[in-house]
């Protein structure tokens, strides 16, 4: 079994309210219910500098060992699990490459900046240490094949619109770009929406972005306090491609025969995403499980590039 230990036990971690998600719900929502659901692996502690939600954690995964810091961790591990706030990102990692697991988790972002993401990576490269990064649509196999189809198109243009931060939420639709866009080359801002949802260091901007392989990529920050918005729309030379919800895509390519003649009109082709965000946690362990490598540690590094060009 693959010795896991989680660091952090809030929300991503392991609290979730129960009636959300525990071992009698359906949805997986947490990392130690993903951990618990898995048989190959084992959950052998858990750690949070708050110790009584370690053992709040503990007692509702059924887990035995609790510590308020990865210092107090004595047993062998495989794999660690980082989820503890952004700012405490680098520091965790660093004391659990010490106890040298074969691979580390860290959800997103990897660090508040490109120079502690370079030293995180460095150090796991130095101590052979797989690094993963939690972008959950990097886990969605259907989005995984979409992706390798784009990097063959010739794309026009992309849109996103999204809601509750550039690093929070709009970082998922970059992280998905990043994988077949190429180089990142320059970005202009157009505006900066602040609502009641942002973090301080964390604004839902407006910028166009350029990459290698497309000069305008426009992300359209919208305000979230009304309701949540996330979509991408991909323009490629023969297609218009619709990630319009958590559970689905639509490919709009263009119609063999229509009504109007030569006037080339798009016909839809929806896309249900079997295993989407719901299981996103079942499906990055399911990985893990398999020693598939992902990659992600790479397109950390390009997301943590823009958002040093952006100043953010």
């Amino acid at each position: 079994m693959i010795k896991t230990l989680l660091v952090g036990s809030g929300s991503v971690g392991a609290l979730k309210p129960s009636n959300i998600d525990s071992m009698a719900t359906k949805n997986i929502f947490t990392h130690a219910h993903a951990i618990k659901n898995n048989p190959a692996f084992e959950l052998i502690g858990i750690v949070d500098k708050d110790i009584n939600k370690a053992k709040k954690a503990c007692v509702k995964w059924g887990v035995s060992n609790y510590y308020s810091d990865v210092k107090e961790v004595k047993e062998e591990i495989d794999l660690a699990v980082c989820a503890v706030d952004t700012k405490y990102h680098a520091a965790v990692m660093i004391d659990l490459i010490s106890l040298k697991p074969k691979r580390i988790i860290c959800e997103k972002p990897c660090t508040e900046n490109l120079d502690a993401f370079l030293l995180v990576n460095r150090l796991c490269v130095e101590y052979g240490i797989i690094l993963d990064v939690n972008y959950n649509r990097y886990f969605i196999p259907e989005l995984e094949r979409l992706q390798r189809l784009l990097s063959f198109s010739e794309i026009q243009n992309i849109n996103v619109r999204y809601c509750r931060g550039f690093k929070r939420d709009g970082c998922h639709a970059l992280a998905f770009l990043c994988g077949f866009l190429g180089k990142f080359k320059d970005a202009t801002f157009f505006l900066t929406l602040k609502q009641i949802l942002d973090n301080e260091d964390d604004s839902t901007i407006s910028v166009m972005l350029r990459f290698e392989k497309c000069d305008n990529v426009i992300f359209q920050g919208c305000d979230g306090n009304n309701f949540s918005i996330f979509e991408i729309t991909i323009l490629t030379n023969n297609e218009k491609i619709s990630i319009t919800s958590h559970s689905k895509y639509i490919n709009y390519s263009v119609a063999k025969k229509t009504e109007f003649g030569n006037f080339k009109a798009l016909e839809e082709v929806e896309y249900k995403l079997k295993t989407g965000l719901n299981n996103y946690l079942v499906n990055l362990y399911d990985s893990i499980a398999k020693g598939e490598v992902n990659g992600t540690k790479f397109i950390a590094e390009d997301v943590h590039i823009i958002y040093k060009y952006l100043g953010i």
